[in-house]
């Protein structure tokens, strides 16, 4: 048979807080609560379950909190003990066997705004199953040091009604795990799950349907999911595929339902009760259009025919918004702690053998799988809504682009960032201005979105960024005619962002930022204006990068040899102040820069720039190696035999004399 959800009660729990009993864990809907440990409470924490029968487990699914996260949950599974006549049971006296543990994402990285499904392969018999709860991930939501999980599934092959009970029958009747757990040999239930692998488990099982679908909607997709597979087996495949086709897009309206529910709920909660009868009468109304456009009904009850109205809808969200009453609209809620959180896709990868050979006895569970709660692709559709951080940051640039782009921009996926940095490249030629207020705003916005484009990870958004300020002082600026102060204020916001992405790790990203630079050293007004050279020069702090150090003065050297000290407004003095301190930095990467730097300008101002070293350096040339390269090469620059040069004609005269002692001495022998 096909593994499938099967029901479980909890039997044993270390404690709970009021309202979030662990029987929750037993419902699975979008709007369950699930179970929560006492407030300060003693670690780790316990819940058994136990399944209606003995069961071969496949797969089980855990649904974190968004913020009350534990830091691991360890798996247990076992059979109930036989008790003795007037024996009380406990759940001490059962035998467990340890399955591993699987370890939770801190969830810092979504701003605790999304909960993570894990689901994890196993195949072991066992009708109980413990979980194991320890100390929680330490955030700034967490005030009590609780841990939740929302919810827990099983998915599981059950016996046959007829079979006999207990754990033989059940080997009896599943072969590939009796040729495994034959008497004497166990096999890890963890390596069992990734051999015997089940090749398909149903969609409706998974608990990613559940708590993203709308209750009722859920219903009605499981009954005709009943009818597809009769109507298979009675080969009648037009009105399977009629079926299947009615249970994909009803899958996509019950997510925009369960939207709507939610929405409806919180008006209940803030006791706006108007707005939960226009949310209560909005799904009703769009339920029973969906429902006649599908010819629902119809198929529950055995019909053969579908609606010829109105042809197969690729895109239900559209027909939903567009079938809905004027007054009724769609939109997607903001974020709440209410609200069905999407699930993040961090993922946890089974370690090598050999690896897990010198670990601990602990090991972690083989086989685990994230899930997306999304509309079926990779990407979502939409972003995830601002926070009010981001809101804040980006103010000016939501007003000229609009809430959407932004979004799009600030999204934690880097398509739809990339999608955001476009939208903004498409907008930013209409944008218009009656003042010269307004453009300085505008500049402003283009700015805030350069900011997050800068500072992108992702290669390919970064040059969209890189395209957006090339585009910003180039046709843009030429057609609104910008002021000095309007470039002083582009380049002083993105030359920073540049100069650090110009110390990144990746060499392609540092060869862009470099070059992207140098552009804006070669603009004729950003020159003419002598803007860039300035920000160059800045006191190095001393808390900076080596790495970060090194590309500064990588992009100084460059900017000297192509522009100059003079067409870059820049004084001997304000470049020395920051090679004398490059000179003694404790990193020789930086300080064969800052070599390099000052030989290039010993050749144009000579004995000028030896006075601007620090006091003491002439001393210090023959003690140390930074200051003899450097003092050598002044040498060298000025035609004077250096140190090294005339210790090496002073060894070649040497050895010249000792060739001809030995060869007189020869000659006067011969």
């Amino acid at each position: 048979t096909m593994p499938r959800k099967v029901p479980f009660r909890v039997v044993s729990c270390s404690g709970w807080e009021d309202e979030y009993h662990p029987s929750c864990l037993e419902v699975h809907n979008p709007f369950v609560k699930g179970w929560r440990s006492p407030r300060w409470c003693l670690y780790p924490q316990e819940v058994v379950v136990k399944l209606k029968s003995p069961s071969r487990i496949r797969k089980l699914q855990f649904l974190s909190h968004q913020y009350l996260i534990p830091s691991k949950i360890e798996l247990y599974v076992g059979e109930p003990q036989s008790q003795s006549p007037g024996t009380a049971a406990s759940q001490n006296s059962n035998q467990f066997k340890t399955l591993g543990y699987i370890s939770l994402s801190d969830n810092e990285q979504t701003g605790f705004r999304s909960r993570e499904l894990k689901s994890v392969s196993v195949d072991v018999i066992a009708q109980l199953i413990k979980l194991v709860f320890y100390h929680n991930h330490i955030n700034k939501l967490n005030v009590f040091n609780q841990v939740s999980l929302v919810a827990l599934n099983v998915i599981a092959d059950v016996p046959n009604e007829e079979a006999t009970e207990g754990t033989s029958a059940l080997l009896n009747e599943m072969p590939s795990v009796a040729a495994h757990q034959s008497p004497g040999q166990h096999m890890d239930p963890i390596l069992l799950g990734a051999i015997n692998k089940p090749a398909h488990i149903s969609l409706m099982d998974d608990l990613a349907f559940d708590v993203a679908q709308d209750p009722e909607t859920a219903q009605v997709i499981r009954r005709l999911e009943g009818l597809k597979l009769l109507a298979v087996k009675g080969e009648n495949f037009e009105l399977a595929r009629k079926m299947k086709d009615v249970i994909s897009e009803l899958q996509k309206i019950g997510e925009i339902l369960c939207h709507y529910e939610v929405e409806k709920k919180l008006a209940i909660e803030r006791e706006d009760y108007e707005t939960a009868k226009e949310k209560k009468l909005q799904v009703e109304q769009l339920r029973a259009q969906i429902y006649d456009h599908f010819g629902v009904m119809n198929l529950l009850s055995g019909g053969a025919s579908v609606s010829h109205q109105h042809p197969r809808v690729k895109n239900p969200v559209t027909m939903a918004v567009s079938m809905a009453m004027p007054s009724v609209t769609y939109s997607m809620p903001r974020s709440t702690s209410q609200v069905p959180m999407p699930v993040s896709t961090s993922q946890e990868r089974p370690l090598p053998t050999l690896k897990n050979a010198y670990m601990s006895p602990e090991k972690p569970v083989d086989q685990v799988d994230t899930v997306l709660l999304s509309d079926g692709n990779d990407v979502p559709s939409r972003p995830e809504p601002m926070t009010d951080k981001e809101i804040n940051e980006c103010s000016f640039a939501v007003e000229a682009f609009g809430t959407e782009a932004l979004e799009h921009v600030c999204s934690k996926q880097y398509q739809l960032r990339e999608k955001g940095l476009t939208m903004v490249l498409q907008v930013l030629p209409s944008l218009e201005f009656p003042s010269r207020k307004e453009l300085s705003i505008n500049i402003k916005a283009v700015c805030q979105v350069l900011s997050r484009g800068l500072n992108d990870q992702v290669l390919p958004t970064f040059n969209l960024a890189v395209e957006l300020l090339k585009h910003l002082l180039g046709p843009y600026a030429q057609k609104h005619r910008f002021l000095k102060s309007d470039y002083s204020f582009i380049i002083g916001k993105v030359t920073p962002l540049l100069l650090n992405r110009a110390g990144d790790m990746a060499p392609r990203m540092r060869a862009v930022a470099t070059d992207t630079i140098l552009y804006l050293a070669h603009h004729d007004d950003i020159k003419n204006h002598f803007l860039l050279g300035p920000l160059l020069v800045q006191p190095i702090k001393q808390q900076s990068s080596c790495r970060l150090v090194v590309a500064r003065l990588e992009v100084l050297e460059r900017f000297l040899q192509e522009i100059g000290t003079e067409a870059g407004s820049l004084s001997l003095e304000s470049i020395m102040e920051v090679t004398n301190v490059c000179l003694v930095h404790v990193n020789k990467m930086v300080r064969d820069m800052a070599v390099r730097i000052t030989l290039d300008l010993y050749k144009q101002y000579g004995a000028e720039l030896r006075r601007m070293l620090p006091s003491g350096a002439e001393d210090c040339k023959n003690k140390t190696s930074v200051w003899k390269a450097l003092f050598d090469g002044f040498d060298r620059i000025e035609g004077v035999p250096s140190d090294i040069d005339r210790k090496n004609v002073l060894q070649a005269t040497q050895i010249t004399k000792q060739n001809e002692i030995l060869w007189c001495n020869w000659y006067i022998s011969d």
